[in-house]
């Protein structure tokens, strides 16, 4: 756009040689700011204004000219601006430029600027919703289990680390449930791996059923699962486990009528303690509540160098 700010110039066209530099100037800056992912410096919506100042006097100075402008302005926004502010700006911009080719043009070369116009803006919308809904699908791909619904393990690290945080600035403690399926093994062989993926969503669905709003439920691997339970220390989430899995045995049954049944390994956060560290130590939980008959909760003791596990109250 710069070789037309200096023809503006050239031609002795102060205004349109000074507002399309301006433009320039902008859009340079803003996308210069955006490459560095900094904070843009003229905000969308007065860098449209700008635009809207733009095509005015465009229209005053070179009425037919002016509307090949028409064109890829608008897509700028379509691109570069959140869904609700684009469509405000097509549809301002489209009713600004059919009033100014209408009361500058002929009838018929305004009609077909306006329907011609419209035409691309409606293309470029339904394209931009195009690429939203894919870029929404591949975020759902990199964070959430397609089976089950749940967070998958990209997720989890961001999240414990954010939990370990709160707890050393003191402000929340955080523990660990990691289930796994008793038995799974068998569901598949006795009845496929199409009832053993109906067994998972089960006791995904059951566990979010149970948890607060603010758990996070997440598919650990297999059939594992891991809950987040936020301000709780190991004797609430002992008895979140316990009731998890109480549920869980009730609502949950193979294709013969067994029930299904999970065990049950809790860790509290402690100060200073490392992720891998918590995980090791649910895990090792989860393995006694396992190595001790299966179908109940084995919580992990404060001292992570105590072999000792203790089952749950009731477990």
């Amino acid at each position: 756009m710069l070789p037309f700010a200096a023809l503006g110039f050239y031609q002795r066209s102060l205004p349109r040689g000074v507002v399309v530099t301006l433009l320039c100037l902008a859009l340079g800056v803003n996308s210069y700011r955006a490459s560095r992912r900094r904070p843009l410096v003229i905000s969308q919506e007065g860098l449209y204004i700008l635009m809207l100042v733009a095509m005015s006097v465009g229209f005053n100075e070179m009425s037919l000219a002016a509307t090949f402008w028409c064109y890829p302005l608008p897509l700028y926004f379509l691109f570069t601006v959140r869904q609700r502010l684009s469509n405000l700006v097509a549809g301002t911009w489209l009713l600004f430029v059919t009033s100014q080719c209408f009361a500058r043009l002929d009838m018929e070369i305004a009609l077909r600027v306006s329907l011609t116009l419209a035409l691309v803006m409606l293309m470029g919308r339904t394209y931009v919703s195009m690429i939203d809904e894919l870029r929404e699908s591949l975020r759902k791909q990199a964070f959430i289990d397609p089976l089950t619904g749940l967070y998958n393990r990209n997720t989890l690290h961001k999240k414990l680390v954010h939990c370990r945080e709160r707890l050393n600035r003191g402000q929340e403690k955080a523990s660990i449930c990691l289930l796994d399926i008793d038995h799974f093994k068998r569901v598949n062989d006795l009845f496929g791996h199409r009832e053993g993926d109906v067994t998972l969503q089960k006791v995904a669905h059951t566990t979010l059923s149970r948890m607060r709003k603010i758990d996070d439920v997440f598919r650990f691997g297999g059939e594992e699962f891991l809950v987040l339970l936020s301000n709780a220390d190991a004797s609430e989430a002992a008895a979140a486990g316990e009731s998890l899995r109480a549920l869980i045995e009730d609502e949950c049954e193979r294709p013969d009528g067994v029930p299904v049944t999970v065990s049950i390994g809790i860790a509290e956060l402690e100060a200073g303690e490392s992720i891998q560290s918590w995980l090791h130590r649910a895990d090792l939980a989860l393995y006694e509540a396992k190595n001790t008959g299966r179908n109940r909760v084995a919580v992990a003791p404060p001292n992570p160098a105590s072999p000792a596990l203790k089952p749950a109250a009731g477990s």
